[in-house]
């Protein structure tokens, strides 16, 4: 069974409390503020985004290796890789996966990042950060749950 917060304090025990929700648009004044923070915000809730390890970044080189290889191999694709950027996936949402194939599109998203619709697939490499990304599979219920982003992997080394 699975108890809500409330229900989870002890006797006696404040219950915990809900973090503060944002919008994507608190969230770029929150990030203009301390632009040394590298954050994400996933259902209004801001997290930090852990530090990348070696091995962490050597995968996601191979994939960005392969993946392009294949997109270069097929220009008929309508398909684009993005790195490390944001995904706009409403209001309360501006994850910035390791991966994502998006639609192609001529401007590369000058005005605007991808939205659900436009995103096929989210890739996360998870090493250390494995709790983390498997929070990501928690984000990314709640993401497909209430958008349309496609298929979402996380790659645990």
């Amino acid at each position: 069974m699975t108890l809500a917060r409330s229900e989870s304090a002890a006797v006696g025990q404040h219950p915990a409390r809900s973090p503060a929700r944002f919008t994507v648009e608190q969230f770029h004044r929150l990030c203009q503020a301390v632009p040394e923070q590298r954050l994400e915000l996933i259902d209004g809730e801001v997290l930090q985004v852990i530090a990348k390890g070696t091995r962490h970044t050597a995968v996601v080189h191979r994939l960005i290796t392969v993946i392009q290889s294949v997109l270069v191999a097929h220009p008929e694709s309508v398909l684009q890789l993005r790195v490390e950027a944001p995904l706009d996936l409403g209001p309360a949402n501006e994850p910035e996966p390791d991966l994502a194939l998006v639609a192609r599109r001529d401007d590369d998203y000058w005005t605007a990042h991808p939205t659900a619709a436009e995103t096929a697939l989210v890739i996360e490499v998870a090493d250390t950060s494995l709790a983390f990304d498997l929070e990501a599979d928690r984000k990314s219920t709640r993401l497909n749950s209430s958008h349309t982003v496609i298929s979402y992997a996380v790659f645990c080394l």
